[in-house]
C-alpha cells in the first residue's frame, strides 16, 4: 500500500458559472503501488438555475483550474431549479510514475448554479476491488 488511507476532501458551498474549483484534495505524496495510478471519485451536488441548463465536471491535476485535465464529463442537462447529484470517476495513470499528486474537481454551468458542493476520494488504483 502506498499510503495509509484514501485521501478525502469536501469543498465549501459555492455557486458557479465559469469553470470553478469546487474542491481540492490534500497532496498525495507517495507513488501508487502496482503501477496503475490513482482513482479519483466523488459527487458534485448542487441546485440548478431557474431555467434548464447544462453542467460539466472536470478533474484536474494540481490546485485550481489550470492543471492538466484527467477527466471531463459530458455536458449533463439539469432541469430548472432541480437539485442534482452527479457522480464521477477518473483514473490518473500518470500518478504511477510521478508519485506526487493533488487534484481539483471543477464545475462549469451554462447558467448560474447555486449551492454547489463536491466531495472527492483519491485511492490507489491497485487497491480497487
Amino acid at each position: 500500500m502506498s499510503y495509509s488511507a484514501p485521501i478525502t476532501a469536501v469543498g465549501a458551498s459555492t455557486g458557479f458559472t465559469a469553470e470553478t474549483a469546487m474542491v481540492t484534495t490534500p497532496v498525495v505524496a507517495a507513488t501508487p503501488t502496482g503501477g496503475q495510478g490513482n482513482v479519483i471519485s466523488g459527487v458534485l451536488t448542487f441546485t440548478g438555475n431557474a431555467s434548464a441548463s447544462t453542467v460539466t465536471v472536470k478533474v484536474r491535476q494540481g490546485s485550481g483550474t489550470g492543471g492538466t485535465t484527467v477527466y471531463t464529463s459530458p455536458a449533463i442537462t439539469v432541469a430548472a431549479a432541480a437539485v442534482a447529484a452527479i457522480p464521477f470517476v477518473a483514473l490518473d495513470s500518470s500518478a504511477a510514475s510521478t508519485g506526487v499528486a493533488q487534484y481539483t474537481v471543477t464545475a462549469t454551468a451554462s447558467l448560474a448554479a447555486t449551492a454547489g458542493v463536491a466531495s472527492v476520494l483519491v485511492q490507489n488504483a491497485a487497491e480497487q476491488d
